[in-house]
């Protein structure tokens, strides 16, 4: 089980000052900054969940995070670096329905999310 998807989406700095206030990431005063994702796991394993993004200027000052959510919409796991490349790796003892989610901070506007359960 595997598989790969581009999200568009305009950058949006935003969620920075909700985080500093106490708020959850990715809420965007921009949708058009945000993606989700769902996906049903079909069994059992890791999976592993990665985002790239171009930094064309190679300085590192692009910025995209990345979060997994279960059904309910609680937070399974997140990578939230300050740069355009997250990945993050989540257990599942059983078939699940998850939502991918990605939002654009500060990064080039392209994106690539690649899973794959082993």
């Amino acid at each position: 089980f595997a598989g790969t998807y581009n999200v568009t989406l305009l950058p949006d700095p935003s969620p920075n000052a909700f985080v500093e206030a106490g708020m959850a990431n990715c809420q965007n005063v921009n949708p058009g900054a945000v993606d989700k994702h769902p996906l049903t796991v079909p069994r059992a394993g890791r999976l592993s969940v990665v985002l790239d993004s171009p930094d064309p200027t190679g300085a590192g000052v692009t910025d995209w995070d990345l979060y997994v959510l279960d059904s309910s919409g609680d937070q399974l796991a997140d990578s939230s670096g300050g740069t355009s490349h997250e990945e993050t790796t989540i257990k599942f003892k059983s078939k699940s329905a998850i939502t991918i989610v990605v939002c654009n901070l500060a990064g080039q506007p392209n994106g690539t999310v690649t899973y794959s359960l082993s």
